[in-house]
């Protein structure tokens, strides 16, 4: 996925509830996508959720070595 595309922000006013036989076929229509596909839409998903900006920031690592003297 391209790095730079502006997916629409989540809103996070609107809440629906449904059962899980609410949801049709979702199952078996995922399950005959293909692998890239289902994956794309999991991370088109994460992006929208989270925003982008917290998807591709990382956090800095550090390392710090400390000597000890000897006993």
């Amino acid at each position: 996925m391209n790095a730079n595309v502006k997916y629409p922000a989540l809103d996070k006013s609107a809440l629906v509830e449904c059962v899980p036989s609410d949801q049709g076929n979702n199952q078996e229509y995922w399950l005959s996508r293909p692998s890239e596909e289902r994956i794309a839409a999991i991370e088109l998903c994460r992006r929208i959720h989270y925003g982008s900006d917290r998807v591709t920031g990382r956090l800095r690592r550090v390392l710090e070595t400390v000597e000890f003297p000897p006993r």
